[in-house]
């Protein structure tokens, strides 16, 4: 379904501000700054993986409180000589409306380990945006990987 794409130079502004919290999102997890990360969703905001579209998410976190300590976790966890680095590109607008907006985003994440790197993920992000006082936010954010 071709996306509804916002003709007026507001509209355009709200997609760079999407754009630029979609390479938020991935810097901020990806230096373990897990209350920066947090804060790219909404106070409410959920965030899911799914083996594929339609399945039972395998992880399911809600709210900024449940975010922060994944991120956290995550990085006090990792192994020495490990780093991430998420990539997102493919961003596609699939439906736009005042306040509401939905994407789908490509996702490889790559793990070096010890200098050498690998691909750790591929999947899509099906992204909810919603617009508050903060900015855009997300609202929901599920990969399917």
């Amino acid at each position: 379904m071709p996306a509804t794409l916002p003709p007026d130079v507001s509209r355009v502004s709200d997609m760079i501000e999407i754009q630029q919290m979609i390479a938020r999102y991935s810097y901020t997890f990806d230096r373990g700054d897990a209350q920066a990360w947090a804060e790219v969703f909404t106070l409410d905001g959920l965030w899911e993986m799914s083996p594929e579209v339609g399945a039972a998410p395998s992880i399911r976190l809600a709210g900024r409180a449940e975010l922060m300590a994944f991120c956290t976790k995550r990085f006090s966890d990792r192994r020495a000589g490990l780093s991430y680095a998420h990539h997102q590109s493919g961003i596609h607008f699939s439906s736009w409306q005042a306040d509401v907006v939905r994407a789908e985003v490509m996702l490889i994440l790559t793990v070096v380990l010890d200098g050498a790197p690998s691909i750790g993920r591929t999947g899509v992000y099906h992204d909810e945006w919603r617009r508050t006082a903060e900015g855009w936010r997300l609202q929901h954010r599920l990969l399917t990987a």
